[in-house]
């Protein structure tokens, strides 16, 4: 966890959230732009780093047309307007 979120900026990564009901992550779309982070992690399975960034459903980053069939495995795993997401750090990403 930062201590305060962090600011940053892509050329285009994949926003994506974790389902924690059948625990697979789930490409909710792609992000340009500046984003805020409240936290860095390495993914377990390909060691990679990555960024959690939290997201209102259907309205941060761009990202205003979910799926309902997103939305509704978002409510059946528990959550309402905000989720966890993540973004993979690549060159695209850059500290503002």
């Amino acid at each position: 966890m930062f201590p305060e979120p962090q600011s940053y900026s892509t050329t285009g990564s994949e926003l994506l959230w974790f389902d924690p009901v059948t625990q697979q992550s789930l490409t909710l779309g792609t992000i340009t732009g500046g984003f805020t982070a409240q936290a860095s992690f390495v993914l377990r399975g390909p060691g990679v780093e990555a960024l959690e960034v939290p997201y209102q459903l259907n309205q941060s980053y761009g990202l205003t047309a979910l799926s309902p069939a997103v939305v509704e495995r978002v409510r059946a795993a528990g959550f309402e307007d905000w989720i966890e997401t993540y973004v993979i750090v690549t060159p695209n990403v850059t500290s503002r």
